[in-house]
């Protein structure tokens, strides 16, 4: 393991630590300096009553001092980042730097999605291979997603409610949250990284790990860390704002026979002021992303008050856009049908900029940027 000043320096073989569950990327650990060994190495102890850990780093540090690590990025060589401790007590900050960590290392769940159906389970280690085909097997069905109940059902599994639906079990004895997709997601590469051979986790020597980890492994791991990555944003963008507001922000991938696709979902209930609608009423605002393969992106932005839906779609491709407004009738006449009442309904060419189809607030980030 290296513990990194703010300054990348290098790293000799260090100890891996047994328990990779802890070292997600973006985590902060507590850690106390037990002993200082030659060349530049510590022996560490995650605190509270955590495991011994060997850590090379070229930062001055003392027996006894107690350390804030922030995880980097995991591995067979996990590489922390010494936390200075003033700046650990902002919460702003924390999200600040965690922001920093997670925004270039995410994947879009839609490239996961793909890895996942193209990766060869057979060269994976054979725990790694049962998690992989239940994880395929819980990706949302793209003809089911149109039925209200299936929807739900991922938007709940997102892994955007993770934390707090296993608070939620251990609490109040709700269902433990066992099908959720980050959770499948840790386990996964979890498996992945556990070493193979013999000796104890925490005695393998860098260079005996790497014999462990085939190409398929390796690419895959990196490839669920950066998807890891994607849902810890949707997670922080999904924080309450100052003002007491709250975004939702999701993404929902899928795969079928003509390949893996997203469903990005962002959505927000605040007061309506000013024109439209009458002072403090409340409504939802709900803008959806589909990238449907061969048909480019495709977006909409729906405004329901309680009693109206109005609903703006446009697309990234004119032939797209072309085929929606073929459609948009049809859309309306279901919409009627299952008892909803229609009020503006249009295909536009670009995201529509008008007082009541755009939100009047910016989200904590864009992730499409």
């Amino acid at each position: 393991m290296e513990i990194r000043t703010p300054i990348t320096v290098p790293s000799t073989a260090p100890v891996r630590p047994a328990n990779l569950t802890v070292f997600a990327v973006g985590a902060l650990l507590d850690a106390l300096v037990q002993e200082r060994l030659p060349n530049q190495r510590y022996l560490l102890q995650l605190a509270p009553n955590g495991p011994s850990l060997t850590a090379s780093s070229s930062a001055e540090l003392a027996p006894g001092q107690p350390l804030k690590l922030e995880v980097v990025k995991t591995g067979p060589t996990p590489e922390l980042r010494i936390v200075p401790r003033e700046t650990t007590s902002s919460p702003e900050t924390v999200i600040h730097q965690t922001l920093r960590v997670l925004l270039p290392r995410q994947l879009g769940l839609d490239q996961l999605a793909a890895a996942l159906l193209a990766v060869d389970g057979q060269k994976l280690p054979a725990p790694a291979r049962g998690l992989l085909s239940d994880l395929l097997a819980r990706l949302p069905d793209p003809a089911g997603l149109i039925q209200p109940g299936a929807m739900q059902h991922a938007v709940r599994e997102s892994g955007v409610f993770f934390e707090a639906r296993i608070l939620d079990a251990l609490i109040h004895g709700a269902d433990f949250p066992i099908h959720d997709l980050k959770g499948k997601l840790l386990r996964l590469l979890e498996a992945l990284q556990a070493p193979r051979g013999p000796g104890s986790p925490e005695q393998v020597d860098i260079g005996l790990a790497r014999e462990f980890f085939s190409t398929d492994s390796e690419s895959l791991a990196h490839r669920l860390e950066g998807a890891l990555a994607r849902v810890a944003l949707d997670q922080l963008a999904s924080l309450p704002r100052p003002d007491g507001s709250q975004v939702w922000r999701m993404e929902i991938p899928f795969g079928g026979e003509s390949g893996a696709a997203r469903l990005l979902i962002a959505s927000e209930e605040r007061k309506r002021e000013g024109k439209g609608g009458k002072e403090g009423e409340r409504h939802w605002t709900v803008t959806l992303e589909l990238e449907p393969p061969g048909l480019g992106r495709l977006f909409a932005r729906v405004l329901w008050n309680g009693v109206r839906i109005d609903a703006y779609l446009w697309s990234d491709r004119p032939e797209t856009l072309a085929r929606v407004r073929e459609n948009t009738e049809i859309l309306r006449a279901r919409m009627e049908q299952a008892g909803l009442e229609v009020g503006h309904l249009a295909a536009l060419e670009r995201a529509p900029t008008s007082e009541r189809a755009e939100p009047n607030q910016t989200p904590l980030l864009d992730l499409r940027a």
